[in-house]
Formats: structure tokens, C-alpha cells, sequence
């Protein structure tokens, strides 16, 4: 039996059918532009640990939107035990955060940025190259940087503090 390790990540991918099914899926931007829409829960070293099919419209789980629902529904076996679940923008939001860290789990993904729940100061700072705004509210961490664009990213870890400049607490005499 194998155990994953302390990171996990959330993807889809899409299997090749041209066939007739209720279920079959269209994007142009996918090699196959025609198949069965997987979701897939992964090392990072690549083997599939959990997956799902999308078989059309499946109900939301409590506050998450559709996405956030599909994620937990491939770690619900692997919650509360420390793990890191590394997400692209289609999953990762705040409530899914929220989500996640109740249940001892982190998250690190990239964000949209239409995304609900952002800081404004964040999302509409304008940057040049090698520039970043962060802000952190409680436990979650949202930071922007400019590289040839603007790339908005999550964390409810510490994978951010290395970037966050955090002023240091003058001496005080006892």
C-alpha cells in the first residue's frame, strides 16, 4: 500500500474519446479536444492517488463553489493529517481555504483574479517587473508579483514568509 507524502496536487486532465456519451466533454485548448473530463488528485512525483469523472452538473458542498467541491471530495481521505494540496486558479479560492485549513489542511495555489474575497489593495496595485504586494488576513496569505504579468497566488501556510518583509520589533529595556 503506498502512503502520499506531506504535498498533493489537484489537476484535471482530459481522456481521449470521440465517441457517443452524455458525458463527453469539448476544449479546444486540450490536445484531445474531445473526451472524459478527469479530476485528479496526484503526488507531485506523479502517481494518482485519487480521481474522479465529470459526469455534469454534481451539487456544491456546503459554502464551496463547484471547483472547491471537487477538491475536497478527492482529499476527504487524507484531511486533518498536515498535508499541503497545491491547486491551478480553476480551484483555489478563499472559502476553500477556509475550508481546508478547519480540517488541518493547507492550500497553496495560484488565484483568479476576479476571484471573491481578495483585498483590493492587492489585486488592483499596479507592479513593475520583480515587485510584489502581499497582505495577510488571520491564517490566509494573498500575494501578487509582477514578472511578465501579474500572477496572484493563495496560501494558508508558510510558503509565503520568505517573500513578506516584516519589520523587526525594536528592543525594549526590561
Amino acid at each position: 500500500m503506498y502512503t502520499p507524502g506531506d504535498t498533493l496536487v489537484v489537476d484535471e486532465s482530459m481522456i481521449a474519446f470521440r465517441g457517443r456519451l452524455l458525458f463527453r466533454q469539448y476544449n479546444p485548448s486540450k490536445s484531445h479536444k474531445y473526451g472524459i473530463k478527469m479530476y485528479k488528485l496526484c503526488t507531485p512525483e506523479g502517481f494518482t492517488w485519487n480521481s474522479s469523472i465529470y459526469c455534469g452538473s454534481e451539487p456544491a458542498l456546503g459554502t464551496l463553489d463547484k471547483p472547491g467541491t471537487v477538491v475536497v471530495n478527492l482529499v476527504n481521505s487524507l484531511l486533518d493529517e498536515g498535508r499541503l494540496i497545491i491547486t491551478d486558479n480553476f480551484y483555489t479560492s478563499v472559502p476553500l481555504a477556509e475550508y481546508l485549513y478547519g480540517r488541518k489542511t493547507d492550500l497553496c495555489g495560484t488565484l483568479r483574479k476576479n476571484r471573491k474575497w481578495l483585498p483590493v489593495e492587492v489585486k488592483e496595485k499596479k507592479l513593475k517587473k520583480g515587485q510584489f504586494k502581499a497582505r495577510q488576513k488571520e491564517f490566509i496569505t494573498i500575494l501578487k508579483w509582477h514578472d511578465k504579468r501579474d500572477v496572484l497566488m493563495l496560501s494558508t501556510g508558510s510558503h509565503f514568509r520568505f517573500f513578506l518583509k516584516v519589520p523587526n520589533k525594536p528592543n525594549t529595556p526590561n
